[in-house]
């Protein structure tokens, strides 16, 4: 079973294993400065690429915007999204891991 999250043209789909998730967190928007960009893009285009700070160390981050924050920690990375329904999208991604881990 995978995730199989849809990107703007401007990216390749990005595929998450749900066995591979390890955790789901809501990012505030105070833990969201402070994003310095390793490699990607910021800001025209959305947010793509490899992103860093303090508190997270290095992570993927592929974001339309800064709103709606969710990081999802794997067992070899971490990535940030941010769908248009953050709410509904954990909620759904928690039941697949609850089924998957049934």
């Amino acid at each position: 079973m995978v995730l199989d999250c849809a990107l703007s043209a401007y990216t390749n789909n990005i595929i998450i294993q749900i066995a591979d998730i390890t955790s789901i967190k809501k990012i505030t928007k105070e833990e969201s400065s402070g994003f310095l960009k390793v490699w990607g893009n910021s800001g025209f285009f959305g947010y793509w690429g490899i992103f860093h700070t303090k508190n997270l160390a290095d992570f993927e981050f592929y974001a339309k915007n800064k709103s709606n924050l969710v990081l999802i920690n794997t067992i070899k990375t971490k990535v940030i999204l941010s769908p248009d329904d953050l709410d509904n999208f954990i909620s759904v991604l928690e039941e697949k891991i609850k089924l998957l881990n049934y």
